[in-house]
């Protein structure tokens, strides 16, 4: 089922040829991919927000799922790793598994 909002239009999960299963949402593509920066980088929460001018807290709120980034966060965290704000909606790659 589709439903409207105003211009926008929403895709119900279970419309056929969909797969909600399979596509990752894009919060946890964000979030994945500011643990793995901050990971490569050996970036703590504190350091990371230190160089970005934000709490440590929205960073944290972040990881775990509890907020979802605007377009201005995502831009002052993309500056503060000298990286595209892209970085963080591209999704990684997937894994093969081993035949």
């Amino acid at each position: 089922m589709n439903g409207s909002f105003g211009i926008f239009t929403r895709h119900a999960p279970d419309a056929p040829g969909e797969s909600p299963a399979a596509e990752a949402d894009i919060g946890d593509i964000v979030r994945a991919n500011l643990l793995r920066l901050m990971q490569e980088r050996g970036l703590s929460y504190d350091a990371l927000a230190g160089r970005a001018g934000v709490p440590p807290a929205m960073l944290e709120e972040l990881a775990i799922g509890r907020r979802f980034p605007g377009v201005e966060l995502l831009w002052k965290l993309a500056r503060a790793l000298d990286l595209p704000c892209t970085v963080f909606i591209d999704e990684p790659p997937r894994s093969r598994k081993a035949a």
